[in-house]
């Protein structure tokens, strides 16, 4: 848990392909994707299929 703030009912996600050009997987744009201003949870995984790297920001709150 990052804040003392409840875990919520909203979810925002932010992935995407490290070989893309624009891409934006902070944490600010997956709250912004969930309009979350409050964040009771925020959870950063980066997977890897041979030599493709995926990355995905999934933050819950209120």
């Amino acid at each position: 848990q990052v804040t003392n703030n409840p875990v919520g009912s909203k979810v925002g996600v932010a992935s995407g392909g490290l070989m893309k050009k624009d891409l934006d997987f902070s944490f600010q744009k997956a709250k912004e994707n969930g309009n979350i201003s409050k964040v009771g949870i925020a959870e950063f995984k980066m997977t890897q299929i041979l030599i493709f790297p995926k990355v995905k920001t999934t933050v819950t709150g209120e």
